[in-house]
């Protein structure tokens, strides 16, 4: 059986997290002799950038840091700085005023006690916030 997925949620783990955590993880003796330097050098940046995951002020510091440093894996860097953008913009309002959407209605053209042009009926306050045209009572 299919999970019915919607395509615009969000998904549950963060990719590039989920990369970090891989790196962070990696058996160096499972890595080449060729790779096996920049693969401890990925390691331990992983480590550190999955501490200050949330914290946009120290992802940018040592951002700049490993670039001055020298570091070169190009995709890391990139995660980095997409999650640095991320963080530094705003989130969206959770619920957009938008045009379509019905604004509830605090003013009528009528007022409590009119009388229709039928003259049957009167505008009347139903129940609190909420008016409507009602039968004259014969009192």
């Amino acid at each position: 059986m299919k999970a019915n997925v919607s395509k615009t949620e969000k998904p549950v783990m963060d990719v590039r997290l989920v990369y970090f955590n891989e790196a962070k993880n990696v058996k160096l003796s499972s890595v080449g002799k060729a790779h096996r330097e920049d693969a401890k050098e990925l390691r331990e940046v992983a480590k550190y950038v999955i501490e200050i995951w949330h914290d946009v002020k120290e992802l940018k510091t040592f951002l700049k840091t490993i670039k001055k440093n020298g570091f070169k894996q190009e995709v890391a860097l990139e995660m980095i700085k997409g999650r640095i953008e991320e963080l530094s913009t705003p989130a969206p309002e959770k619920n957009p005023v938008t045009k379509n959407s019905k604004e509830p209605e605090t003013h009528h053209k009528h007022k409590v006690g009119d009388i229709h042009k039928n003259g049957k009926w009167v505008w009347k306050e139903y129940m609190p916030g909420k008016f409507d045209w009602r039968a004259i009572s014969k009192k």
